[in-house]
């Protein structure tokens, strides 16, 4: 893949190395939000209502860090 991406922006005259290091960038964070680097939605789960917790989640830290996930 990256390699194709590298040759589509070289043909299209776009900074090749730039737009392959950004890609490779965002699939390190989507992977590692994934994989649980970071906070997800299972934080938010609840085993007593068998809800998530959005808007009543008992740490408002989570809540906070779940929707500039979901956001980005």
């Amino acid at each position: 893949m990256a390699k194709s991406l590298r040759q589509i922006a070289e043909h299209s005259g776009m900074p090749a190395d730039r737009i392959v290091d950004i890609t490779a960038f965002l699939n390190k964070g989507y992977d590692g939000f994934v994989h649980g680097a970071s906070y997800s939605a299972m934080e938010l789960f609840t085993g007593e209502s068998f809800t998530f917790m959005m808007s009543g989640h008992k740490s408002d830290r989570f809540v906070c860090f779940a929707k500039i996930g979901v956001a980005g």
